[in-house]
């Protein structure tokens, strides 16, 4: 059981940190660098030891698309995990753009060995933008692909997106839904005030064996960003997720960014 509790751990890890990314898309083309550093903090109940993670990035950007280099961090169940990532963004043709990533990690403790994605963003119509994507996670002893399809839209200083994730299973697949309402409430490409939520369901079977887990999960947050001038920002968010017939968990964590 603590094996497949550790697989979940780390695709909700890379879940995470490819929802971070993908705000990359959004920074200003001025700056030619932007970085971040990035601290988490997870509390459970029924209590459990902390969970923690590390993190920080540098991205350079260019007229048509970014590149970054990420050192990634975690401390759960007493064990610890490091990663390196590369991740780009690429203008591809007229309203549509590209993300890339490729995560490697040496120990794999919790993280998956390596992992890869692609995403393809087209915009449509007024305000509109349609997204797909592909994740490929190598674990250990197991395999997690995940196919999803995305749908955005601009109003006013408004932002909303849902998007859909399909994973595929010996048992049954799993699907995940997550929606974000992100207000650019200083009206600029900064600072925003989110609110964000999601649910997913599914059923695998336990290690070697055929018990049927039921995996059912919802969560809710809400994330702040403010830009202090040009050249560095904050971001706060908090979380709330909870397991069927698992754990609670509420999250915290404060990333620190630049530009220059």
């Amino acid at each position: 059981m603590k094996s497949r509790t550790l697989r979940v751990a780390g695709v909700c890890m890379l879940l995470a940190v490819l929802e971070q990314s993908a705000e990359a898309a959004a920074t200003p083309e001025d700056p030619r660098w932007s970085a971040s550093i990035d601290y988490g903090v997870s509390n459970f109940s029924p209590a459990r030891d902390q969970w923690r993670e590390y993190g920080a990035s540098a991205r350079r950007h260019w007229e048509r698309g970014s590149l970054a280099a990420e050192y990634l961090q975690a401390s759960r169940f007493a064990l610890t995990d490091e990663a390196i990532a590369l991740d780009g963004y690429l203008d591809v043709w007229s309203r549509a753009y590209a993300n890339v990533r490729y995560q490697y990690t040496a120990d794999s403790v919790f993280f998956p060995d390596d992992a890869y994605r692609v995403e393809l963003f087209q915009g449509a119509g007024q305000g509109w933008e349609l997204a797909a994507s592909y994740d490929h996670m190598d674990f250990t002893s197991s395999r997690v692909d995940m196919y999803g399809l995305g749908l955005g839209a601009y109003r006013g200083d408004w932002y909303y997106r849902w998007k859909t994730l399909f994973i595929p299973s010996d048992a049954e697949p799993g699907v995940s839904h997550r929606a974000i309402a992100r207000y650019y409430y200083a009206g600029n490409g900064d600072d925003y005030l989110e609110l964000n939520g999601g649910f997913s369901h599914g059923r695998e079977y336990r290690h070697q064996s055929q018990v049927l887990d039921i995996t059912k999960s919802r969560s809710i947050g809400v994330a702040f960003r403010k830009y202090y001038g040009r050249q560095w920002g904050v971001k706060l968010a908090a979380s709330s997720s909870d397991e069927k017939n698992a754990f609670a968990e509420r999250s915290l964590s404060l990333s620190l960014l630049f530009r220059w």
